[in-house]
């Protein structure tokens, strides 16, 4: 049986902190001489006509596995006959599967291979369904990259069956491969596996089996915690009231049986979390929610112990904490209050809800307000805005449609009637004006309902009188805005509500101002956002089509929730009159998102010139409008192939000046990270996957955590707003502000998802969602931590200590009560804030100035300046004959990068500096503010390379080293390279496969070489110096574009696809990837899309034909350091001979 089964230690990883070794891992199943598969489990009887290798057809080596099956069935019910291959490999890391198959299209519908995952040491397991074979009667190419696919099984585990988890609290393997026959009645089956193949990197056995016990032990502890947190708080409810003697209504008797029960109840969840080694989310979501509902119900029955017969009562509660109302139930938390306090900063909006209970119909309830008060200044009354939570009905409770109809909160309105619903039939019924004028209800929540065109929509601009009905309530959103540069104080208002001309009840509404402003977000804020300018479409509630007034008011709405780059749908024959908008708007012009085009994958060389053209037409309008950083969009959420294809496209996106962003999976920075500028990525945030980007200084934003259709504030503030930055991301982008698949303002008439609206669009204008404004209160909650982060620095650059607001920040739980948390953090805020040492007098001065590239250099600043004063390029000049074009003060707030003409090799330059102010307001020292640098040009080559004949498995032979074979001077001095370097080593460095001449040719002229140097090349592909460290440096180089050319004895020369940017820090180019190397067929498939040069031009030609296959025939049994050697196994035999037979007739593409 041809099994190779091998690990090769290659690397390190870092994860959760620790150093972990990685190692290489490759299993190849050929079937040459036995059937590894076992037998697994059944239902039904079978026979095994034939299972085992054959030579009736096959891909690898000369035999396949057969199988050829009749299975027995039990009448008309589905009936399952499972083998398994054992292979217990862990999942940490990057693995490949692939395998050929052949079956005909019947039993490709019954016949699956399969992957068997398991989740150490949780016990769990999966056999998920494999795709489907989509070839017959031909070889079929199966593929997965199993790292990545077990992370939704884990990511499906730890969502549904552990409370708290997340991926990387257990362990991922894989423990089987799975041969899967699922069929009705009888049948027979006939079909061939081959070239079964498991290869990539993973863990080292004893650091996954330390990793993954470490974070289940870590897991387990976090749930204690969590535990004893709900234990004590149901320790110290209140006891339930004593109702002996007295009267309750009947709604008062539900309430205190409410609270018997929810004792009762809770006491058994504990008891069940206690006795679990996990448990469901829904286990301790039940616990919050009685925890919650507890007071409410308490509260309630105090009323009507303490109130009865009040027609209508009012109660606060956490406004973003999630709570679905149907205007029966009552939200958890809830109480009673003396007065309703907000506390926010000048320029910020906070929202508070009040709930009215009814205990008889109350018509015509009025909310009327006073200024508020304050000792400073007034605030208008205007401040304060409040809206109806209005209660209809959606057909789900994620982006999914249902039949279902769910009664739930959601639009924030003025006019209740707005939206009419009939709660006995669950209908929805939307008012709208025809073009006479007449208002009239359309039917909103049918599949079949047809919305009528040439219609009005419009909510009320100021709160109408409304009603609560008997028995229900009715929830109101209250917004308080604060007017940028309020003093801190207290301001007062008094709120009456009223039922008719009769006073309901008036109370004390406080607004608490901060003695303090909010900085910027330190994460970005993006939207998927398809509104466009289109004054002819007649299309008033559609996502995409927007006349000139309703674009202003969407993208007026998005920035004042904090959205500062949402993605542009516009045509560029359009884009002027949006771009326009959005300056006038507000919006800032640093950086452009634009969906309106994709790099897409394309793959000619005339396809990726018109893709260049397109991006430069779009900085030129860009430019124009005054935008920069033109972000081009990929192709959305691709995996595998496609993702990887479209490797030419973003080079030439990036060739052509401007960056890559696309929404997609985790693990895509594995793959694409180094040319990926922003990767939006998709589900849980994942600190890991940060650093990925971060490795390459490339961003990561987050997406679909969820996406946006969920009437939940909770979920959007909790998981964009400090867990980002908690998390190590750089912004969220999520989809959309706006998405309709049928009708707006109908859940129901769409084919699969539901509307995904943050907003519902009406007549000139937008009605908010209560989970719009949970988004907002992410943004402010990302703000407030930036905030006292940003003091931190400020202490730090002042000398000051700042450990204890550190240590406060690293304590945070993005999992507590948000409200209390950002309380705390204003506290810390306030703290650090007087904890800023005063300006120590002393002037900035000039540490170093360094060299970047021939057109930029960057200066080490002594202490913290401002951006004002550092990012003007008038405040510095360079001698001899430099103009500085552009100044940046990196986040540090010390390291300045000056963008210049170009420098010349070898000129001593000195830069001057002026006019540039620290934190303090000192200017920079007029004694020590300058700094001499010069230019020493070189570049440096790094690459990685397969020589076919030495390959084997993910690595190259090393014998011709171990023989002590490789000359210690480089041996192309002689015909055909006709070198003339005198590379020369006393010691060749450790694991080296042979020498290799290394070319630099001409970014215009790919034939004219520039420079030559001779190399060696390591077992694991990587190009080393003579010393043998990583990469060859070439002095006297401008740092540019150039052509690499790697040449070797025996094997075809290669040159990269294109000319490559290199520089003195250049990142490795890999030979190793499909479509990496220059010329038409250039480079051999040594399996597993892993390319290698061409073995076998044993006289250095540039063709492998007969005259290779004759000189090694003559030098047959000879051993040395030969050119014939063509595996480099230091002997010439039959297998030299098979290595020229498989490239005959390739020929080099090199010019």
């Amino acid at each position: 049986m041809k099994t190779l089964y091998k690990f090769f230690l290659i690397a390190v990883l870092t994860i959760n902190s620790s150093v972990l070794l990685s190692q290489n891992f490759n299993y190849t199943e050929s079937f040459e001489t036995a059937n590894p598969f076992v037998n697994w489990t059944s239902n039904a009887t079978y026979t095994i006509n034939y299972f085992g290798p054959s030579t009736d057809r096959f891909v690898d080596g000369t035999k396949s596995l057969k199988m050829d099956i009749t299975v027995n069935g039990n009448g008309t019910n589905e009936c399952y006959y499972y083998w398994k291959l054992p292979l217990k490999v862990n999942l940490h890391g990057t693995l490949n599967f692939s395998t050929q198959v052949w079956m005909d299209q019947t039993t490709a519908a019954s016949v699956k291979l399969g992957y068997y995952y398991g989740f150490p040491p949780t016990g769990l397991e999966r056999l998920p369904t494999p795709s489907a074979v989509t070839t017959y009667n031909s070889w079929y190419t199966q593929s997965v990259v199993l790292s990545q696919d077990v992370l939704y099984h884990a990511d499906y585990f730890a969502k549904t069956k552990m409370y708290s988890a997340t991926r990387d609290d257990f362990g991922r393997e894989l423990q089987f491969i799975a041969l899967t026959i699922k069929a009705k009645g009888s049948n027979r089956f006939v079909f061939y596996i081959d070239k079964l193949e498991v290869s990539g990197t993973v863990l080292s056995s004893t650091d996954f089996t330390t990793t993954s016990t470490q974070a289940w032990s870590n897991y387990q502890l976090r749930v204690d915690a969590d535990v004893a947190t709900k234990r004590t708080s149901y320790n110290n409810l209140s006891p339930i009231p004593d109702t002996t003697n007295k009267i309750i209504s009947s709604q008062g008797l539900v309430y205190y049986n409410n609270l018997k029960t929810a004792k009762t109840n809770m006491s058994n969840l504990l008891t069940t979390m206690d006795n679990s080694v996990y448990f469901a989310p829904a286990i301790m979501d039940s616990m919050n929610s009685l925890l919650g509902l507890y007071p409410t119900w308490y509260n309630l029955l105090q009323n009507e112990i303490s109130n009865p017969g009040v027609d209508l009562q009012v109660f606060t509660f956490p406004a973003t904490v999630y709570n679905r109302l149907d205007e029966k139930n009552q939200p958890g938390g809830l109480s009673n209050f003396d007065k309703l306090n907000v506390k926010a900063c000048p320029g910020e909006a906070e929202p508070l809800t009040i709930l009215l209970q009814a205990q008889k119909d109350v018509n015509n309830i009025t909310l009327s307000w006073t200024n508020f008060v304050g000792s400073a200044r007034t605030i208008s009354s205007t401040a304060l805005d409040i809206s109806i939570a209005k209660v209809w009905y959606q057909a789900g409770l994620d982006e999914y449609k249902t039949s279902n109809k769910y009664a739930m909160q959601e639009l924030l309105v003025k006019n209740d009637s707005l939206v009419k619903v009939d709660f006995t039939s669950g209908t929805n019924y939307l008012q709208v004006t025809n073009s006479s004028g007449i208002k009239s209800y359309i039917d909103i929540s049918t599949p079949t309902a047809v919305f009528p065109t040439g219609v009005t929509i419009a909510d009320s601009p100021t709160l109408l009188p409304f009603k609560v009905a008997a028995g229900r309530n009715k929830q109101l959103w209250l917004t308080f805005r604060v007017p940028a540069g309020t003093p801190a104080g207290i301001y007062t208002s008094q709120l009456t509500i009223k039922s008719g001309v009769n006073t309901v009840r008036t109370f004390p509404v406080e607004i608490e101002v901060y003695p303090f402003n909010l900085d910027e977000s330190r994460v970005a804020y993006g939207i998927y956002y398809h509104g466009y300018l289109d004054n002819i479409t007649d299309r008033p509630f559609y996502y995409s089509n927007k006349k000139d007034t309703q674009l202003r008011i969407e993208l007026a709405d998005m920035l004042e929730h904090g959205i500062k780059y949402p993605t542009c749908y516009q045509s560029l024959n359009n884009l002027d009159g949006d771009l326009q908008i959005r300056k006038q708007t507000g919006y800032p012009t640093d950086k452009f998102y634009t969906v309106s085009f994709s790099a897409g994958n394309p793959q000619t060389q005339s396809e990726l010139d018109a893709l260049k053209t397109q991006v430069n037409n779009w900085k030129t309008k860009l430019a124009n409008n005054g935008f920069q950083d033109l972000h081009v969009y990929g192709i959305d959420e691709a995996t595998g192939t496609t993702l990887t294809s479209q490797r030419l496209a973003w080079q030439a996106v990036h060739d052509a000046g401007a960056k890559l962003f696309v929404a997609g999976y985790q693990g895509m920075a594995d793959v694409m990270g180094d040319l990926l500028d922003v990767g939006v990525i998709l589900g849980s945030l994942n600190n890991a996957e940060a650093v990925k980007y971060h490795n390459y200084n490339h961003k990561i934003f987050s997406y679909s955590n969820p996406q946006v259709g969920y009437e939940n504030p909770d979920i959007y503030r909790r998981n964009y707003g400090f867990s980002l930055i908690r998390s190590g991301y750089d912004g969220a982008m999520d989809y959309a502000y706006q998405k309709n698949y049928g009708s707006f303002w109908n859940d129901w008439d769409g084919a699969k998802y539901r509307e995904q609206n943050f907003t519902y669009p009406v007549t000139n204008g937008v009605i908010s969602t209560i989970q719009w404004e949970g988004f907002r209160e992410a943004i402010d909650d990302a703000r407030y931590l930036s905030t006292l982060l940003n003091l931190i620095d400020k202490i730090k650059s002042r000398g000051g200590n700042a450990s204890t607001f550190e240590q406060f920040v690293n304590s945070i739980n993005t999992g507590s009560d948000l409200d209390y948390l950002r309380q705390q953090i204003a506290q810390k805020i306030i703290e650090a804030g007087n904890a800023v040492p005063p300006p120590d007098g002393i002037a900035p001065t000039i540490v170093s100035a360094n060299i970047v590239n021939p057109n930029s250099i960057t200066l080490i600043l002594s202490e913290s300046v401002t951006n004002l004063s550092a990012n003007n390029p008038l405040n510095y000049s360079i001698t001899p004959g430099i103009t500085v074009n552009a100044a940046t003060l990196a986040s540090d707030n010390k390291t300045v990068t000056l963008t210049t003409t170009q420098h010349q090799p070898y000129v001593t330059y000195k830069v001057l500096v002026d006019d540039v102010f620290d934190l303090a307001g000192n200017h920079i020292s007029t004694t020590i503010n300058s700094a001499n640098y010069s230019f020493k040009s070189s570049v440096k080559v790094k690459a990685k390379i397969f020589l076919q004949g030495p390959y084997i498995s993910g690595t190259m032979s090393t014998k011709l080293y171990s023989s002590s074979l490789i000359p210690k001077t480089q041996p192309y001095n002689v015909s055909p390279w006709n070198y003339k370097g005198s590379e020369t080593v006393t010691t060749i460095p450790a694991n080296v496969v042979d020498w290799i001449l290394v070319e630099l040719r001409s970014e215009t002229s790919p034939s004219t070489v520039l420079k030559r140097k001779a190399a060696f090349i390591k077992a694991d592909g990587s190009l080393v110096s003579l010393s043998g460290e990583a990469g060859l440096v070439f002095d006297t180089l401008l740092s540019g574009k150039y052509f690499v050319a790697l040449k070797h004895r025996n094997h075809l020369p290669v040159m990269t696809a294109k000319a490559v940017y290199l520089s003195d820090t250049t990142s490795v180019y890999d030979f190793t990837k499909l479509n990496s190397a220059y010329g038409t067929d250039p480079m051999a498939n040594l399996g597993s899309n892993i390319f290698g040069s061409y073995a076998g031009d044993s006289n250095a030609n540039g063709i492998i034909n007969q005259e290779d296959i004759n000189l090694v025939a003559n030098s047959i049994f000879k051993s040395g350091y030969k050119p014939t050697d063509i595996d480099l196994n230091k002997t010439i035999n039959v297998l030299d001979y098979g290595k020229i037979k498989n490239s005959l007739s390739k020929t080099s593409q090199v010019p």
